[in-house]
């Protein structure tokens, strides 16, 4: 008591000259604690019947200097008070504990009933001194108070949703601590009547739980229609906000599987289609639905590709994307690969004709396909998908695989040597280093080559749309044909520097007589040529990391530098279930290679690869494997070629010569046509590579020739509002949003913050970031509705202009439209 008393007064002092304490009905007690004060620079005086010696000398004689008065008793009536001018001039000081804690905290004597009500709050010197940090003299009133008092028990903001957000997060803990002391210290019947007048919120036994349950049923009355809303429009906007709060999601979730269990919502879901769940999240069991009706209406072809695509769009701006992302890009996959193969010809008239189609249009099925097992795989939902996995896999090999390439092999059949292939389409890889490396050297640039080991072209085509979108450069994407057979080291010697190429019976690959095997000889050969180095993709990061300063120095040394990665070949030899995920693995290593490669000033970049691959997922049925065994003097014996001498020529068999391929040395290859694979022990049959498919054959050149400008690199799609009115007439408002460009090339996706606010400033509405991402070329598939809703707030502004924001995610502003908000006194009463 003395220590509060004492801090008290000084507070007091600091304003004050004189202070009158009264010792009332306690005055002994008080006397002693008076008696017992020691405050520096405060002269202490005690009245019994001096009243007009103590005025003469605090008044006359020490005008200046501080005093501390006390009176034994009550403070007695004005008329019959000695002291009346100097209690009405200065400051009387209470020992009542309500005031002493007024005092402490600066706050004015009316305060006094809310300090009384919720006294057992005060007793705890922590709580006090939260209090005191967040308090304004001055300013707060009865309700600020109490608003206080519940962000100092919720350790947050004196804000009604912060509060009731903490309060919502316990109970999801399984705690209630919180809320005990909001009952302890008197609150509870304060909060209930803010969040009835804030949310409309009513409950004979209102409690935190109760509350989350009028919550999911109000918004739950959106998409169910035997649900009636209990809270008012406001709580839509505290439901998105939850939401999006990404340190109270965890609890959202936690109540939302919780209810969904409790109020058994499958069941209720069952009769909902898709059209009428498309833009509900509030549940994960909506999603579960979503996807389940999904793939039945695309099986059964009762949905369109337009309206699927369009669904699954919706579906990245919800909440419970993030944990069924796989499973939409699986279906989405799904989607395009079964959209191509309907309108897919093979029919071309020359090899020329095939390698254009391949390059424009055939690889994109592959592409599909590839991106399908990746989404398949990363979702772990083998009996939701299994349908579309059965259909895609027989499409794919009996369809695709086999009818693409048996009209390949009927072009390939018409010649029996090099000129096979009309290399008047697409480049040799032989010519590589004369077409695309001599140029640099020409110049006096520097050029970095990235070779990784068996990236197909439509993974290549997959890269460059990624590079173009993360890695800032400015890039073209060209193909090449890989020399066959399409094996590793006749591919990586073929990039080299060289003018003949020996193939050897066991697969050595001399260039100009020198063994081209490994980094090392590879280094040795490039090293000759314009201070070239060969190196590994492992080997350059460990010599450009930013440990080593001098990295930037050990690039100059060199002219011309071929890094190799193999991520892509050796998962599939070793692990055929991998191949995609580590090509995704890939593209990533590829943009840290890039990045590196920026950080020693680099600027001129080429990405291949040695060759291209046949994949199938499932396991090779028998029809793909070759009727024949292939006899002779075998060397290496592979299950897409055979190297040897006097090798037999039967029909399944493709028969040549090393001087028939242009290349050197008495050699015989013997390729099996088409996509048959040669049986052999060992190794899997999966992913094979070797042949002359045009999935081996066909393999990517990226080229980037100069990094952007600043102005270039910020290069997003353009996006505006589709306006059809200006005024706001109910609750909520949809819009729709056009996105301009389609993202492709240097076209970026533009991600926007959307949201009302009124003419003070502030949010009137939910708001929403949308990803504004789409690659359709048709203008209309590139447009998304956004739905606002809007809080009580919003009513202050009926007849004056508010503003829809479109700002970037940090904040900047894109753009601006005006509204005027006409919402009439009939939307107090919408249910």
């Amino acid at each position: 008591m003395n220590r509060r008393i004492s801090q008290s007064l000084i507070k007091i002092f600091e304003d004050q000259r004189i202070v009158l304490w009264y010792g009332g009905d306690e005055h002994a007690e008080m006397h002693t604690h008076f008696s017992k004060l020691d405050l520096a620079g405060i002269e202490k005086i005690e009245l019994r019947n001096n009243e007009f010696a103590v005025k003469y000398r605090v008044l006359r004689q020490q005008p200046k200097d501080k005093f501390l008065l006390f009176i034994p008793g009550e403070q007695p009536a004005n008329r019959e008070n000695w002291l009346l001018d100097l209690c009405l001039a200065n400051y009387i000081f209470s020992t009542d504990e309500a005031v002493l804690y007024l005092q402490e905290l600066g706050l004015e004597i009316e305060l006094k009933p809310v300090i009384q009500d919720h006294l057992s709050f005060f007793k705890n010197k922590e709580r006090l001194a939260a209090l005191q940090r967040i308090v304004e003299p001055g300013r707060d009133h009865g309700r600020e108070l109490r608003y206080k008092l519940l962000a100092v028990i919720g350790k947050t903001e004196p804000q009604l949703e912060r509060l009731l957000m903490s309060l919502i997060a316990e109970a999801a803990d399984g705690k209630t601590v919180q809320i005990d002391q909001v009952e302890k210290f008197g609150l509870a019947d304060f909060l209930w009547q803010e969040t009835k007048r804030e949310y409309g919120y009513t409950s004979e036994s209102p409690s935190v739980d109760d509350l989350v349950k009028a919550l999911f049923q109000s918004q739950s009355s959106s998409f169910l229609p035997r649900e009636k809303p209990r809270l008012g429009r406001e709580a839509i906007v505290f439901l998105q906000r939850w939401k999006d709060s990404a340190a109270n999601q965890i609890h959202f979730e936690y109540f939302s599987n919780r209810l969904a269990r409790e109020w058994s919502l499958s069941k209720q879901l069952e009769t909902l289609g898709l059209k009428e769940l498309a833009g509900a999240d509030l549940y994960e069991l909506i999603d579960q639905k979503i996807l389940s009706d999904l793939k039945q209406g695309v099986l059964s072809d009762t949905i369109s590709f337009q309206e699927a695509q369009a669904l699954i769009r919706q579906r990245e701006q919800k909440y419970w994307y993030s944990k069924y992302s796989y499973h939409y890009q699986a279906i989405s996959a799904a989607l395009t690969f079964l959209d191509r193969m309907r309108t897919v010809d093979f029919r071309f008239g020359s090899s020329g004709e095939a390698l254009r189609n391949y390059v424009e249009r055939y690889y994109l099925i592959d592409q599909a396909y590839r991106q399908y097992y990746y989404a398949y795989l990363q979702s772990g939902s083998s009996s939701l998908l299994a349908p579309f996995t059965e259909r895609i896999e027989r499409e794919y090999g009996n369809r695709f695989l086999l009818q693409l390439n048996d009209q390949w092999q009927e072009q390939l059949d018409k010649s029996n040597d090099f000129s096979l292939i009309d290399t008047s389409v697409l480049p040799q890889q032989r010519q590589f280093w004369k077409q695309y490396i001599q140029p640099y050297i020409e110049k006096g640039n520097r050029i970095f080559v990235i070779i990784s080991d068996a990236m197909r072209f439509e993974s290549g085509a997959e890269l460059y749309e990624r590079l173009l979108q993360e890695a800032r450069f400015d890039a073209t994407l060209d193909a090449m044909i890989a020399s066959f057979p399409t094996f590793t080291q006749l591919g990586m010697a073929s990039l080299l520097p060289h003018q003949t190429l020996t193939l050897m019976e066991q697969g050595t690959v001399l260039a100009d007589g020198k063994n081209t095997k490994g980094t090392i000889n590879r280094d040795k050969i490039l090293s000759e040529q314009a201070r070239g180095k060969a190196i590994s993709a492992k080997e350059f990061l460990q010599a450009t990391t930013p440990a080593k300063p001098n990295g930037r120095q050990w690039v100059m040394n060199f002219d011309v530098i071929y890094i190799y990665s193999k991520t892509i070949d050796k998962t599939g030899e070793d692990q055929d279930e991998k191949l995609f995920e580590r090509t995704e693995e890939e593209f990533q290593h590829i943009i840290n290679l890039l990045k590196k490669i920026a950080a020693v000033n680099g600027t001129n970049v080429i990405i291949t690869a040695d060759h291209g691959y046949l994949y199938q997922f499932d396991n090779i049925a028998e029809s793909d494997f070759a009727n024949f065994k292939v006899e002779g003097q075998t060397g290496l014996y592979n299950r897409r070629f055979v190297l040897g001498h006097e090798l037999t020529a039967p029909k399944g068999g493709m028969h040549f010569t090393n001087e028939s391929l242009r290349l050197e040395g008495k050699l015989e290859i013997m390729i099996p046509k088409s996509v048959n694979r040669l049986r052999q022990s060992g190794s899997g049959s999966r992913y094979v590579h070797g042949g002359m498919s045009l999935q081996e054959l066909v393999i990517p050149v990226i080229q980037f020739s100069k990094k952007r400008t600043a102005e270039d690199d910020i290069n997003l799609v353009s996006v505006e509002l589709i306006r059809t009115t200006s005024r706001i007439t109910s609750n909520q408002i949809v819009l729709s949003f056009y996105q301009k460009q389609a993202v492709k090339g240097k076209w970026h996706a533009r991600e926007l913050r959307l949201g009302f606010y009124n003419q003070r400033g502030e949010l009137i509405s939910n708001q929403h970031s949308v990803r504004f991402d789409s690659s359709e070329e048709a203008e209309r598939k590139r447009e998304q509705k956004v739905t606002f809703h809007f809080s009580q707030l919003a009513e202050q502004s009926h007849h004056q202009e508010v503003y829809l924001r479109m700002e970037d995610p940090s904040g900047g502003k894109y753009g601006e439209e005006v509204f005027t908000m006409m919402i009439s006194f009939t939307s107090d009463f919408d249910i």
